[in-house]
């Protein structure tokens, strides 16, 4: 078997692990918080991933990049 059919098989294999777990995982946090529970969850869902999506811009990279750079310089007020 080639390297790239076994990478897809191992890709395939941990995704449906990974989907499995979440399942899990949701039915779990369902029981434990009731109905209510899930729906303020799912109320407040869409706000987490915009923060997560914020989160991942680049900027914290962005932001090293420049003071890497003002540092190279010597200039202390950027």
């Amino acid at each position: 078997m080639s390297k790239f059919f076994q990478g897809t098989l191992i890709l395939l294999a941990a995704g449906f692990i990974t989907r499995v777990l979440g399942f899990i995982n949701r039915i779990i946090v369902a029981r434990v918080i009731g109905g209510e529970g899930v729906g303020l969850y799912m109320m407040a869902l869409p706000s987490l991933f915009l923060v997560i999506t914020f989160t991942q811009l680049g900027l914290p990279i962005a932001i090293a990049k420049f003071v890497a750079e003002a540092n190279a310089v010597g200039d202390e007020k950027k």
